[in-house]
Parts: structure tokens; C-alpha cells; sequence
């Protein structure tokens, strides 16, 4: 493996092990803040990552019967039309240099959301 391909796989886990950590708290956050738990025990550690990252530990178990103190009332469809990777990057990074960052440790509205999902479809217009 040459130098700047190794450099590039390491780039790589460390944005994953960055997004790891976001999904992580964004769990911990939605399972603390509804109070609900299926009892059992803690989850389990995390891994270390590549260049020196630590383990993170495991999440609490709940308390058994007890019921969600909030219930969802409806869902929220957020729809965004030709944002593709590399323009919420440089949305992020945007943002970020606008708030005195360096712009990529910036979090886009929906970063915060409970639940977010990525979906990619192509055009079979352009298939014909």
C-alpha cells in the first residue's frame, strides 16, 4: 500500500469514527430524554479506532416497565433535492467558517435530528 493511499484510508476512519460517535450521542440523547428502556444491562464498548482512538463505553439500560414519558405524534419528511456529499460538506464547512470555526466540526440542522437517513436515486431518464 503506498503512503498516500494508507493517508487516505486514515482520513477515512476518522471520519467514521467521528460519525460513530455523532449516532452514538444522537441515541443516547433520544433514549434519555423519552425515559424509556427495555431493562437488561449496558451495551457493550467500542472499539479503538485507527492513530491512537479509544474505545467509547457502553450505553445504560432502562428500568424496565416504564413508559416513554413523550409519544411521537407525527413524522417529519425532509426532502433535499441535489445535495449531494460533497455539497453538505461544503455547506458544513460554510456554515462552520461563518460561525469563526475552521468549518468542518460544523453540524447542519438536520445533524441534530433523532432519526436520519441518506437516500440516493439515479434518473432513468438518463438511462434511455
Amino acid at each position: 500500500m503506498t503512503l498516500r493511499l494508507f493517508i487516505r484510508f486514515e482520513q477515512r476512519e476518522v471520519w467514521y469514527e467521528g460519525a460513530r460517535r455523532a449516532i452514538e450521542a444522537r441515541i443516547r440523547a433520544a433514549t434519555s430524554s423519552n425515559g424509556a428502556g427495555t431493562g437488561g444491562g449496558g451495551g457493550g464498548g467500542g472499539g479503538g479506532g485507527g492513530g491512537g482512538g479509544g474505545g467509547s463505553g457502553g450505553g445504560g439500560g432502562g428500568g424496565g416497565s416504564i413508559p416513554p414519558s413523550t409519544v411521537a405524534r407525527g413524522v417529519v419528511l425532509f426532502v433535499g433535492d441535489g445535495m449531494s456529499m460533497s455539497t453538505l460538506t461544503a455547506a458544513r464547512i460554510l456554515s462552520g467558517q461563518r460561525h469563526g470555526n475552521t468549518g468542518e466540526e460544523a453540524q447542519l440542522a438536520w445533524d441534530s435530528f433523532p432519526a436520519v437517513a441518506l437516500s440516493r436515486i439515479r434518473s432513468l431518464i438518463g438511462l434511455f
